[in-house]
């Protein structure tokens, strides 16, 4: 009996033994722990503070605060360049390591500190996926949504929501108290005269990024600016941000929900942005495809990667939309909230930038994406130097390092530890920004003294040297760089543009009377960081939260704010200049056109062009630097005369003209080439020959008679398959991609061959459109009036009495007649309407023809390092995986081009250049860098250039395209409907010449084609237009194939007009 009743008391000691013994070694563990961090871990002789060196709670309670991003910056001045601020973190702060740790190429992946956003929205997004393999797909989907001219399509919406915005600025809030409303009682007492009420820009500035977030992505206004509803959101937001970066650096609380428990208010933020997010996607998937305009929500429910097919799920829809909101509103909100506070406490920069924006602009509602606002350079920099002072997200973007280990800085680091730069940090190292703690936007525009002698940088002068520019750009990442940086970063700084601005322009603005929101406090420490009056103050919750300025805004001097017109974008009532032709657009086409109507005694015109100089898609640009510092000239579009003339024949136009005008060219030597695979140098040469003299001129007969005689047409692969030539190798295929793929413009013998195959590089440093530039200044003086330049064509009516154009500026152009020479791609992506909408059949044939790229990369190596062969023009890559990947490098470091230059430039078309396209400069020079790395093993190492730059024709709104082509299937009657007019409307470009679609020479004899039947018109000489066909057939009838047509005659003589 007494040893039952001793039971308990030895069960109570053996649980409170075993209890000691494991106290005692979990001591020890933790002990070892410590010790090992401290002594052993492979970063434990890396300074940084004895907390952060032993446990990640340091993270915890640092991300728990406010100061993490002037946390890191203390920590840099403390204890270097480097610094361990985790047990297996480090934070670098040098530019070289911010384009070694986050290129497409780096040895890294995101950090598992991502994956807590998964915790909570279930699958990753674009934002939070881990790896590349899992990444790339999702950025391929996300990128279409937010491509250039998905945007462009969208603008409308943007810039409604602006006009609110700035109503709002002079108004009283329509959710405030009555009191307030009575005190400014009717839209009629905003005058010059009167400061409007109190705005805190911080509040305004996130209502007005929500609904414009709203409507862009979800086709649904948040209306934050019209009511306070929804308004609970700006604060949920960044704490609930917060929330994710606490818990991101311990997880585990959140996987047994202790995050519940020790942090309650992140985590119930957490939950109510997760199902805000939620909520915005399942309404937006009901909506379907019912919305007036594709949303960006459109294209992640539609959207396909082009590489692997693969769509979102829903899950994966909820979170990307998390990822829009967040990425779209908090950081674009602190952008326009920090630079109005930079402005109002720099006087200076104000009135420079007050002095820059307004005379470019007669009304407010010419302020809208264009030529004209891209050109206002100060305000870019006035922008990207708040975005440095007070970046949206401050602190660390980190990536784990991967097996194989990363060198950064010519140190080698191990795989397991995260590695990144310090957003806020870098952005204050006085190495790259003289002064950081001043706010100087003249640091990001090189100037040079009018002797041609560049100065330093000196803040009185607003003059800085282009190195110093240089060395600011390399250290500049508000939006990050490489594979994960800002997909929307396009879009936030179209915003940026148009809400800055449009202020500017309108109002004088003031920091209201007695207000100090936002400022640092001089009375606080210099260690906190938080003394600086003039620089901005935010809470970092990883994105970061601002409070102020409070602003005061008043409409300037002779502007007048109608709440129902401008406001509204209504253009005041005017008459439309009137002219006899209208001729819409600047390029080779409409040159032409307006020097044929010049030919004609017609000289009253008007030519309209978007870009501020006339040439159109054969543009180029300054790139790299020459011996004496000066840019180099490179086109970015149509580069070659091809098809000079043959002996007997008649001469190529543009050969004409390239020769009467002097530009610089040199011939292109095919036969100068060497062959590269995955092994590098690989003398396939043989196969080219093989090609040539076999498959190639059979395929090339074929399609002259299908041509010819209109008849069924079929692909190149199924010619080629049939003249035996069935490509299974790399090799095989790179051979295929050189002669048909880039050479395709070789046109087929039996049609084309008029001209001969001699094809002449230009290089003229004047630029290729030297040629148009010289045929206008035949016709047209200095500052010319009847040349619009700048000018955004928005809509076009016609009758069957006249032609009214409609432009961007609200000026409108009313003519007897126009010559629409805008591009395929531009009518294509109804980058314009037409009222009364074109009839079906013009429609049609639109729709039928394809608009292709042809995209351009240019890098420059120090002429010291070339490790080509300078005698050897054409360089052929067959990759062993993808057909067309990097395939076509040509040398302008040879005689005869630019000698002594270092550039070279590689060539891609179709697929390849869509894909590039919508890639960050990084990743593609990443990529072309790998592709030269595998042809010439040999070298060493192939240094990073100094120079790169390549165009993205497929987002330019203007071209969106660099060349149109004739699809398989299309019949010559699709074709003529691509071309006849409409009415007085009259259509012309290389796209619509039967024969030379693609060319220039197309453009010419269009261009010429359009106002010689215009001419016909307007002289009474008979007037007649090409013919359209309502009803398709399979074929043109046999009676229709002839000089009614167009083939082998001049284009002019088709219309019927002698």
């Amino acid at each position: 009996m007494d040893s039952l009743y001793q039971l308990p008391g030895l069960v109570t000691e053996k649980l409170y033994l075993v209890a000691s013994a494991s106290g005692i070694a979990g001591l020890i563990y933790v002990l070892g722990l410590v010790i090992y961090r401290l002594y052993f871990h492979p970063l434990a002789h890396i300074p940084g503070p004895f907390f952060a060196r032993i446990t990640d709670w340091y993270n915890v309670v640092v991300a728990f605060g406010d100061d993490r991003h002037l946390d890191f910056y203390k920590l840099h001045e403390r204890y270097g360049t480097v610094v361990r601020y985790g047990p297996s973190r480090l934070s670098i702060n040098s530019n070289t390591a911010l384009h070694q740790i986050y290129n497409a190429k780096a040895n890294v992946q995101k950090s598992s500190y991502y994956s807590i956003f998964s915790h909570y929205f279930k699958v990753p997004s674009v934002l939070t996926s881990i790896t590349t393999r899992e990444h790339a797909p999702k950025r391929r989907i996300v990128s279409q949504g937010l491509s250039e001219s998905a945007i462009q399509a969208m603008e409308e919406h943007v810039l409604q929501n602006v006009r609110t915005f700035c109503q709002r600025m002079v108004h009283p809030d329509p959710f405030s108290s009555s009191s307030e409303k009575e005190s400014h009682s009717t839209p009629s007492s905003i005058s010059s005269s009167r400061w409007g009420p109190l705005k805190n820009i911080s509040r305004w500035s996130g209502y007005l990024t929500f609904d414009i977030m709203g409507d862009l992505c979800f086709s649904r206004s948040f209306d934050m600016l019209n009511s306070s509803d929804n308004h609970y959101i700006i604060d949920v937001l960044p704490a609930g941000v917060q929330g994710f970066n606490v818990l991101g650096h311990m997880q585990w609380l959140a996987s047994l929900n202790l995050d519940k428990i020790f942090f309650r208010k992140l985590a119930a933020a957490n939950d109510r942005y997760e199902a805000f997010s939620r909520e915005m996607a399942f309404e937006r998937m009901a909506k379907g495809d019912n919305v007036k305009v594709k949303d960006v929500f459109y294209f992640l429910q539609k959207g396909r990667d082009p590489v692997t097919g693969a769509g979102f799920t829903p899950d994966e829809l909820i979170a990307e939309a998390s990822l829009l909101i967040l990425g779209g509103t908090d950081t674009t909100s602190t952008a326009i909230t920090s630079t109005l506070f930079y402005l109002l406490h720099n006087p200076a920069c104000l009135a420079k930038l007050q002095a820059e924006v307004r005379p470019k602009f007669n009304h407010v509602e010419e302020i809208r994406g264009g030529p004209t606002l891209v050109s206002c350079q100060y305000l870019r920099a006035c922008i990207d130097e708040a975005l440095r002072m007070t970046p949206g997200v401050g602190g660390i973007l980190p990536r784990e390092v991967l097996p194989g280990g990363i060198v950064i800085d010519g140190v080698n680091y191990p795989a397991g530890i995260d590695v990144g730069v310090p957003i806020y940090t870098i952005h204050h190292k006085e190495e790259y920004y003289p002064r950081p703690f001043e706010y100087i936007p003249e640091r990001w525009i090189a100037e040079n003294e009018s002797d041609g002698t560049e100065k330093e940088g000196d803040k009185s002068s607003g003059s800085w040297t282009a190195e110093q520019v240089t060395l600011a750009r390399s250290a500049f990442h508000p939006f990050s760089i490489g594979p994960w940086s800002c997909a929307g970063k396009g879009m936030a700084y179209k915003e940026l543009m148009l809400v800055i601005a449009r202020l500017v322009y309108l109002f004088d603005l003031k920091i209201a009377d007695g207000t100090r929101n936002g400022e640092g406090d001089p009375t606080k420490s210099p260690t906190t960081l938080r003394h600086r009056q003039g620089e901005l103050q935010g809470n970092d919750r990883f994105v970061l939260q601002t409070d102020g300025p409070i602003v005061q805004f008043k409409l300037r001097d002779g502007v007048a704010l109608s709440v129902s017109t401008a406001l509204h974008g209504v253009a005041s009532a005017r008459t439309c200049e009137k002219t006899k032709v209208a001729i819409l657009g600047g390029g080779t086409a409409g040159i032409t056109a307006a020097q044929a109507l010049t030919n004609a005694s017609i000289h009253d015109f008007i030519i309209v062009e978007y870009n501020g100089d006339i040439g159109g898609r054969v543009a180029h640009t300054d790139f790299g630097k020459d011996p004496n510092g000066n840019p180099y000239t490179v086109e970015l579009g149509a580069n070659w005369v091809q098809g000079l003339g043959s002996a007997g024949g008649p001469e190529n136009p543009i050969w004409t003209l390239a020769k009467k005008y002097n530009l610089t060219n040199t011939y292109s030597d095919y036969s100068s080439i060497l062959t590269y695979n995955k092994d590098g140098y690989s003398n396939y040469s043989r196969l080219i020959d093989e090609y040539e003299n076999g498959p190639y001129t059979e395929i090339e007969e074929e399609a002259g008679i299908i041509l010819t005689e209109n008849l069924l047409d079929q692909s190149f692969r199924a010619a080629s398959s049939l003249a035996g030539w069935k490509p299974q190798t790399p090799e095989e295929q790179a051979v295929e991609w050189w002669e048909m793929d880039w050479e395709y413009a070789f046109p087929p013998n039996t049609t084309f061959y008029q001209y001969s195959d001699a094809n002449n590089l230009v290089i003229d440093q004047r630029g290729f459109n030297a040629f148009i530039k010289g045929m206008a200044s035949t016709f047209l003086e200095k500052n010319d009036s009847r040349l619009r330049l700048n000018t955004i064509v928005t809509n076009i009516s016609y009758t069957d009495d006249s032609v009214t154009v409609f432009n961007h500026d609200g000026s409108c152009i009313e003519a007897d007649y126009a010559i629409n020479t805008f591009s395929l791609g531009v009518l294509q992506h109804s980058a314009l309407t037409f009222d009364p909408p074109l009839p079906a059949w013009k429609k049609r044939g639109i729709a039928n023809f394809a608009m292709g790229t042809y995209t351009k990369i240019f890098l420059q190596f120090d002429p010291s390092d070339v490790f080509w062969d300078r005698s050897i023009q054409f360089f052929l890559y067959a990759d062993p995986s993808r057909r067309g990947y990097y395939p076509v490098w040509q040398s302008l470091d040879a005689e005869g081009f630019l000698p002594g230059s270092g550039i070279i430039f590689v060539t891609l078309l179709h697929t390849e250049s869509y894909r590039v396209e919508k890639m960050s400069d990084e990743e593609t020079k990443e990529e072309a860098l790998a592709a030269l790395r595998t042809m010439f093993p040999e070298v060493e190492n192939i240094p990073e250039p100094i120079a790169f730059m390549y165009p993205r024709w497929t987002e330019t709104p203007w071209a969106y395209g660099s060349y149109s082509n004739w699809p398989v299937g299309v019949t010559l009657e699709m074709h003529q409907n691509l071309r006849a007019n409409v009415s007085r409307l009259y259509f012309a470009g290389e796209a619509t010449h039967p024969e030379y679609f693609g060319f220039l020479q197309g453009a010419y004899f269009e261009g010429k084609a359009a106002a010689e039947a215009v001419a016909g018109c307007v002289k009474n000489k008979g007037c007649v237009g090409g013919p359209n066909y309502p009803v398709l057939h399979g074929t043109t009838e046999e009676k229709d194939l002839s000089e009614a047509n167009g083939w082998t005659v001049s284009p002019f003589e088709t219309w019927g007009y002698d």
